[in-house]
């Protein structure tokens, strides 16, 4: 597995607007699919701005790792990405539409964070009174006749 560079390694994370503890959890997750053993989340959490600086390396076992999180980067010949192939992955991304999490999913998210109920299910309907917003208004486009990402007409 080819080595990948602390910019391209910093920018993977930020393109999906991660935090190093995000990206700790979704190491593991990965690991934890694949049998692979890592390191607990307090030393993932050292590790990846160590990486990301270029003060350490990540082995072979943690460049599998980044391909696994950040598959939809990688090449198609498997060479790790760079900053443009990483850009196109995001801007993909972030033009593809967006699934709406269940209630049940963001409820339990609330219900992990710890900030109390209160506050938790404010959150929540923040989030779900966005989620309707943006509904709405492509809702909207569409009956309008007029696409945004075409920049046709009906």
């Amino acid at each position: 597995m080819p080595e990948i560079a602390p910019e391209v390694l910093r920018a993977l994370r930020e393109s999906r607007d991660w935090d190093e503890a995000q990206l700790a959890r979704e190491f593991r997750a990965a690991a934890y699919g694949a049998d692979v053993p890592v390191a607990d989340h307090a030393g993932l959490r050292k590790m990846i701005p160590a990486w990301e600086q270029g003060r350490h390396r990540p082995s072979s076992r943690y460049r599998l790792l980044y391909r696994r999180v950040f598959a939809s980067e990688w090449g198609v010949n498997g060479d790790a990405p760079d900053l443009a192939m990483i850009a196109a992955a995001r801007a993909r991304r972030d033009a593809a539409p967006q699934p709406v999490p269940s209630v049940a999913a963001l409820l339990a998210r609330a219900d992990r964070s710890g900030r109390g109920d209160v506050q938790a299910l404010a959150a929540l309907v923040r989030e779900l009174t966005g989620q309707v917003s943006a509904l709405q208004e492509r809702l909207a486009q569409l009956e309008s006749g007029s696409d945004d990402d075409t920049g046709t007409s009906g």
